[in-house]
């Protein structure tokens, strides 16, 4: 299993089951962003990604949108933004807040897959 975060970007090549977490992230000014997920290979699971904010003052994780249980190879976008009609699992009328990470749950797998994001002003 390989997993790096590089200029907000993160891809992972899991092997079995698990959860993978990138480390916090850094908003500086973006009101939202957008999050390609490209799955090129996946077996017997799934794979489900989620933007979470970090509150500063309990550093207390939260979940700002999750992706639906992805079973197939694809492209998938998440775009959170303020003023955005909301649609479960797609899009979230939410701002992305200044510290945030990536959290992704391979069930059962393997799984191979690329997230990159946009950032969004």
């Amino acid at each position: 299993m390989s997993h790096a975060v590089d200029g907000g970007v993160a891809t992972g090549t899991a092997k079995a089951a698990g959860t993978y977490i990138t480390g916090d992230l850094n908003n500086e000014s973006a009101k939202g962003g957008q999050f390609y997920i490209n799955i090129t290979a996946i077996s017997a699971g799934s794979l489900t990604v989620t933007i979470e904010g970090k509150d500063p003052a309990s550093g207390t994780y939260y979940t700002v949108l999750a992706s639906a249980a992805l079973t197939t190879t694809g492209f998938t976008l998440l775009t959170i933004y303020p003023g955005l009609t909301a649609s479960a699992n797609v899009v979230a009328n939410q701002i992305l807040p200044k510290t945030f990470r990536i959290k992704q749950v391979v069930a059962t797998g393997p799984a191979t897959y690329t997230i990159g994001q946009s950032l969004i002003g």
